[in-house]
């Protein structure tokens, strides 16, 4: 199963003036496709799914798979 939901409450809780991010458990993308449709910045995201990576390898600045 692919997780595909945004942590709201994570979301919330990100300064629209932060200019990187790192993304741990970042699922399908979710959370990093609605902050960059939110601001400018620089992704990281780390996941262990390698359905899940490419997903969100599409939408992230970089990606690490572990």
């Amino acid at each position: 199963m692919i997780y595909s939901a945004i942590n709201q409450s994570v979301f919330h809780q990100i300064p629209q003036t932060a200019q990187r991010i790192l993304d741990i458990g970042c699922g399908s993308r979710a959370l990093g496709k609605t902050i960059k449709q939110r601001q400018n910045c620089d992704i990281v995201g780390i996941n262990y799914s390698k359905a899940e990576a490419y997903l969100a390898s599409q939408f992230l600045d970089r990606l690490t798979l572990k």
